[in-house]
């Protein structure tokens, strides 16, 4: 058998099964997530032929629920790397009547992932394993099984005798010590080695903890696991006699929305069991499975970091053997200077101070800095590696939050727009990113990382635009060790395409969505008449919106704010929403201008209730490529965002809010090209979110999707909107929006994703090189689970054109002709080929496309400015053929030329 790829499968009937039929969350049927646990330890018992094993890094992606009759078929997906780490996905499918077609690769919905490893009896720490009998009543408070379980069911937990193995014990706030029988006295089915009844009781012993004050706990507050370091199974065998299980609370209490523990099981001899480290859990109020809402499927998701491992590709003679480090003040670049200079590349360490005498600033007068630098090389043919790490200091301290971000921002625009244009492009082989707490893998922020954050996010949209060039953004702990910087010098010698990785104690996570549950929100939880809500960017299509929510939640006093009074169009809007009995307060200021959001908002709060609730959905987008990107525009379009977001969080301080809304967007998670500043924004304001719930104030950032018809959206060509279609995403249905944006007031989430996916056109798509990185590891993509470069075809082949054409006049002619009209969708006549491209409809955006095409298929590499500064077919076509075609074989040259249809994601 090839072990190197398996699976597994089995079906459940709810109508046959007890631990489906008799485990219900308000009434509906949900298979726990210690049933997965218990598949996966019965499947991976089999995997390793009954030796020792490991379940690390479980992700629980989205519940499993069953309708009462239905049967469903159970997948778990094997796959196997060199070093034995056997990476897993749990998935599931409705099973339906045969006369029903069903898509069989687009019908599996995926709940779980994660990996395993085989252990040793050298791997486990059996000898340090402490007795629990003793301290089985050593806490403060005794263990009531009986009113333990009434008052799960008033939560909304209907469970049946299988899942009640909890018996007597004691506990206190964070720690719990209790027995443990089988209630039916036999496993009830023996297909498990462990029964999922007794797997969710050790689970529910976190929750013992959280009860010491069952008054705090609402009915409806349901903890469900979402994560799960690791699982130790030492043994499956369970004894005649009793049970002991003790859960630790590591982290959280009753009022948490997130609790973090560990549990261990043991027979009565103190032999271990299971041993649960890293156990995480979730309060999900109100809980309803994502299936019972079918308007909300597939629209709502959360970025993950997943466990990866590096794997090399291509010929190690394509890596860069020469770097230019622009080098941070704490050591990192001297370390890594150090390691890569072993393995034999040379290295020019450039420190802040030491590039200010070469012109970092837009300077035409002055030498570029990359050309400068690279006049410095020992010897012409190196292969250049640009790594910038200024971003791994800690952000300056500057007189305003614009010129801290400046100091951060600009010297890497500039860097990649001089890499881009330097005469010797094709030299400089990979640009690296290197952050520091730019992300989080535990949702832990501090105020030092938001801009870091924002900085990731621009290395995310210039990656986006260097499609000739490989990418790498690399985020290290705030505290980065040896280890670590050993494994980022790796990275900048292996990694190929473009990538992003988080590097913690030495291991490698990577980037992805998975689908999220909409359990989180209780309409109309926090919104009262006696209350004050303000919107920013109030007079705009979604600021109206949010209104008319807050509106259908009973709030009677909105404050709207916006830069400019609103138009006629918008006053009848307000005038309908006061005739519903509101009061509708208008004021205009300009919320990214601290000292006019002050004067703005203070005397109107003065005028109204208590201010309980805030909405930020001001912004502005006006995009720019890199290469034409000055602070001047970024600034602009980023203030807003940036600026305003933190000036509420301050200003907003001394009010007790219910809810602290950011509108982001779905650019922060793509970063689509032209959108540097854009992007970047709404990442700073996503990691502004986390860093409120750190500090304990509420907070939610929701990173929105195209609008049909609404917001940004409204102002985009049906031509650029059916691109960003054909590339697999779609537009949201304003119903749909509508009907979400209800539910966030009351959110214990810090993000939601809210976008439409196709996906479909988005496996159509995986393979073109400006694939985004987040949709790339996502569950019904990934095949196999593997940490890989994103280099290739910019297409699959069956959407490529191989008819062979002579580079000769009227080949590419033909070739620039059909390459344009994809692009364009436009029909181009003969009589056109002296227009420049921009009269015909080029923006800087397709630009980008089209030179990336007649890089990708005649190897001419076109600067994208020479594109948009009054080319046309007729001299595109002697550009490429003076330099496509060899010197004396002009009449025996034959190349493949392949007008591909790229498509543009815009946001």
């Amino acid at each position: 058998m090839d072990t190197s790829q398996v699976c597994y499968l089995k079906r459940l009937v709810a109508s046959n099964d007890i631990y489906l039929e008799h485990h219900r969350l308000f009434g509906h049927i949900v298979a726990p997530g210690a049933m997965h646990v218990a598949i996966l330890i019965t499947v991976f018992k089999d995997f390793y032929n009954d030796q020792l094993f490991s379940l690390k890094d479980i992700i629980f992606l989205q519940p499993l629920r069953f309708e009462d009759d239905e049967e469903r078929e159970i997948k778990v997906d094997i796959h196997v790397s060199a070093d034995a780490m056997a990476r897993y996905t749990l998935s599931s499918r409705r099973v339906f009547q045969q006369d029903v077609v069903v898509d069989a690769e687009q019908d599996w919905m995926t709940h779980l992932e994660g990996y395993a490893l085989p252990l040793g009896a050298s791997d486990l720490d059996v000898d340090r394993v402490t007795p629990l009998t003793a301290a089985l009543f050593e806490q403060s408070r005794q263990f009531d099984a009986q009113a333990f379980y009434q008052d799960f069911k008033n939560r909304g937990y209907d469970l049946g005798k299988e899942y009640r193995w909890l018996q007597q014990g004691t506990f206190d706030r964070h720690l719990c010590t209790c027995s443990l029988a089988n209630p039916l006295a036999v496993n009830a089915s023996g297909e498990y080695l462990l029964s999922p009844g007794l797997i969710d009781s050790c689970f529910q012993m976190m929750g013992v903890s959280l009860t010491a004050d069952t008054a705090i706990m609402e009915t409806g507050d349901i903890y469900i696991p979402f994560h799960i370091e690791n699982i130790t199974v030492h043994q499956c065998e369970l004894p005649q006699g009793g049970l002991i299980s003790q859960a630790r609370v590591t982290q959280g209490d009753e009022r948490s929305s997130e609790v973090y523990g560990a549990i261990r099981l043991q027979n009565n001899h103190a032999e271990l069991i299971l041993d649960i480290q890293g156990f995480s859990a979730k309060k999900v109020e109100g809980f309803m499975p994502e299936l019972s809402r079918p308007g909300f499927s597939r629209l709502l998701y959360q970025p993950v970091w997943k466990r990866g491992e590096l794997v090399a590709q291509g010929d190690a003679q394509t890596q860069p053997n020469y770097w230019l480090i622009f080098g941070d003040d704490g050591g990192v670049a001297s370390e890594l200077v150090s390691l890569l200079r072993k393995v034999g590349a040379g290295c020019l360490l450039i420190r802040r101070e030491e590039a200010a005498e070469y012109a970092l600033s837009a300077d035409a007068t002055r030498p570029s800095l990359i050309a400068s630098l690279l006049a410095c090389a020992p010897a012409a043919g190196k292969r250049v590696g640009v790594a910038y790490l200024w971003g791994v200091d800690r952000p300056a301290v500057m007189g305003t939050q614009e010129q801290a971000a400046k100091h951060l921002l600009e010297p890497l625009l500039t860097i990649v727009r001089e890499c881009a244009e330097y005469e010797h492009a094709e030299a400089i082989r990979k640009v690296v990113v290197v952050t520091r707490a730019a992300q989080t893998l535990d949702g832990q922020r501090a105020a030092t990382s938001l801009l870091p954050a924002s900085l990731w996010c621009a290395a995310r949209v210039a990656a986006n635009e260097l499609t000739s060039l490989s990418t790498l953004s690399v985020d290290l702990d705030p505290v980065a060790t040896q280890a670590d910087i050993a494994v980022l010098a790796q990275c900048m010698s292996a990694s190929t395409g473009k990538e992003e990785y988080v590097i913690r104690e030495g291991s490698i996570y990577v980037p992805s969505l998975v689908a999220k549950s909409l359990g989180g929100a209780v309409e109309g939880a926090v919104v009262h008449q006696d209350s004050t809500y303000l919107i920013t960017g109030g007079h705009g299509d979604l600021g109206m919106l949010t209104a008319q929510a807050l509106i259908e939640h009973g709030a009677k006093h909105i404050l709207l704010m916006g830069r400019k009074p609103p138009t006629s169009l918008q006053l009848t809007r307000l005038a309908s929403m006061k005739e519903q009995g509101v009061n509708i307060v208008t004021c205009c200021c300009d919320v990214g201008d601290r000292q006019d959001l002050e004067r703005g908002l203070a005397p109107a709060l003065a005028l109204l209730p208590p201010l309980k609730g805030v909405v930020h959905a001001a912004g502005v987008s006006d995009d720019a490529f890199v290469l034409n990107e000055t602070w001047k525009h970024f600034w602009q379009v980023a203030q807003s965002k940036m600026a305003g977001a933190w000036n509420l969080h301050e200003v907003t301080r001394p009010h007790e809010l219910d809810f602290f809304i950011l509108y982001s967007s779905i650019a922060s998670i793509l970063g689509p090209a032209g959108q540097a500043a854009y992007a970047s924004a709404n990442a700073y304001m996503d990691a502004l979110a986390q860093y409120r719930r750190t500090l304990g104030a509420p907070a939610l950032t929701v990173n929105w999707g195209g609008w049909s018809e609404t917001g940004m959206m409204a102002k985009v060509s049906q031509r650029n909107i059916g691109r960003m279609q054909n590339a697999g995403i779609e537009l949201l249905q304003p119903e749909s929006g509508f009907a979400l944006m209800k539910r966030m007031f009351s959110s214990a989430d810090d993000q939601w994703i809210v976008v439409s996916l196709n996906e479909k056109k988005l496996k159509a798509n995986v393979k073109r090189a400006d694939f985004p990185l987040m949709f790339k590891r996502m569950a019904f993509l990934t095949d196999p689970l593997m940490v890989e470069g994103v280099g290739g075809d910019a297409l699959p082949s069956s959407e490529r054109r191989a008819e062979p054409l002579e580079l000769n006049e009227a080949g590419i002619r033909t070739y620039l002709t059909g390459l344009l009209e994809s692009t364009l969708l436009e029909k181009i006549e003969a009589s056109q080929h002296h227009k420049s491209l921009v009269s015909l409809g080029l923006d800087s955006m397709m630009a980008l496309e089209i030179k990336t095409c007649i890089k990708n298929d005649a190897g001419v590499d076109i600067p994208i400015l020479k594109l948009l500064e009054g080319a046309s077919i007729d001299s595109l076509c002697t550009l490429i053929s003076s330099q496509a075609v060899p010197n004396g074989n002009a009449g025996d040259a034959h190349q493949t030329l392949n007008a591909t249809r790229r498509v543009r994601i815009e946001l």
